[in-house]
């Protein structure tokens, strides 16, 4: 009997609510000679000793995905298999939730290959081939498998960068299976193409991308941070490293670019803010009460008046802007935003003999002056 004399007899059986007489392993087997390895259809709106339930062959056999599809290889794809036609026949009812979708490296290379425009010149599918056939453990590829595999995972990381496909060579890299050598891999391919990867705000970046792929955002980050102090964007350095939780190079890109510089500019408000970001994690940075707290407490320090005595921390910033000057070796933009903070500060909060000997002779010399005139009057 053919397929499609058993269609015909399946219909007629349900026209005369005969199905109703037959159990679901029969019904399934009668489905399956028609050329249906899918749902079994049921009969309602009719007397109830005459209904019938539907249900899903893989469901009610409890067979696996690879089960059912060769069902579908071996009964619905006519007298000769087509492995292409019951893999669309399976990839159909998947997609209309009729069987649940296989988390398997056989699925996706079984949909490769019934996909009539696959490249099969592709490097991909050697690769990924490899890849998933080493992941079974059925087979051997000798001694230093894993060695070899990596070596392919480079090249063929290699083979996407030189065409531009810098992201997808991220995700290979990530296969490698050596920790220290996949990290030391990815971070310098990020260090490359630093430029290029965006913003994390932007869905579509590749920033975004990476971060899907499992790319540490640290790692994105200190990226970023080589390509901004490339740019000489110092403060977008800072920040950067920051995010990349490499505090130990953001306090110096702080204390010797982004202090001195916000100091100049007379931006004491993102000063403190920046200040504040280290303040957070002070207890991992040397030398804080030299460096970077005088940056948190200069802006504070500069709004009270002379009234108020000095205090603990005031002291502090002091010790710490003397500290600061003999770490400048030279740097006159350093130098110049000591020598401004110490004058504002003289001005806000008093001449103090720490705060003198910061500025220029010339200065000094005004506010020694000056000074002198007040206490003979």
């Amino acid at each position: 009997m053919q397929d499609g004399d058993m269609k015909a007899q399946l219909k007629d059986w349900r026209e005369s609510n005969v199905l109703a007489e037959f159990s679901q392993p029969v019904r399934a087997i009668y489905e399956l000679l028609a050329g249906n390895a899918g749902v079994c259809a049921g009969v309602k709106n009719v007397p109830i000793e005459n209904r019938v339930d539907s249900f899903t062959i893989s469901q009610r056999f409890g067979l696996d995905w690879m089960r059912s599809f060769g069902l579908r290889l071996f009964y619905t794809t006519g007298a000769t298999a087509n492995v292409a036609e019951a893999v669309r026949s399976f990839q159909a009812d998947i997609e209309q939730d009729k069987e649940p979708e296989p988390d398997s490296a056989l699925w996706s290379l079984l949909k490769a290959f019934a996909n009539q425009e696959f490249d099969w010149s592709d490097t991909r599918l050697g690769w990924l081939l490899t890849k998933a056939i080493y992941a079974t453990g059925k087979v051997s590829f000798g001694q230093d498998a894993a060695e070899k595999l990596d070596k392919a995972s480079l090249a063929y990381a290699s083979a996407l960068t030189a065409q531009s496909q810098w992201v997808p060579a991220t995700f290979v890299l990530l296969q490698l299976s050596d920790a220290a050598s996949r990290e030391a891999a990815v971070r310098d391919h990020l260090g490359r193409h630093a430029r290029r990867i965006g913003s994390p705000r932007n869905p579509n970046s590749a920033f975004s991308s990476l971060r899907k792929f499992g790319v540490p955002e640290t790692w994105i980050w200190e990226a970023k941070a080589l390509d901004f102090r490339a740019r000489g964007d110092s403060q977008q350095e800072f920040l950067a490293l920051v995010w990349a939780q490499n505090y130990s190079e953001a306090n110096q890109a702080f204390v010797h670019r982004v202090g001195p510089d916000l100091v100049i500019a007379r931006d004491f408000r993102r000063l403190f803010r920046f200040a504040q970001l280290l303040f957070k994690v002070k207890g991992k940075l040397q030398d804080w009460d030299r460096g970077a707290a005088v940056y948190l407490l200069y802006p504070m320090a500069r709004l009270q008046g002379k009234q108020h005595g000095l205090d603990k921390f005031d002291h502090q910033l002091f010790d710490g802007l003397v500290a600061l000057r003999g770490q400048t070796h030279g740097d006159i933009r350093q130098e110049a935003a000591i020598a401004d903070m110490a004058e504002d500060l003289i001005r806000c909060r008093g001449g103090d003999p720490r705060l003198f000997g910061l500025l220029p002779e010339d200065v000094r010399s005004k506010y020694m002056r000056a000074q002198a005139l007040e206490v003979i009057c």
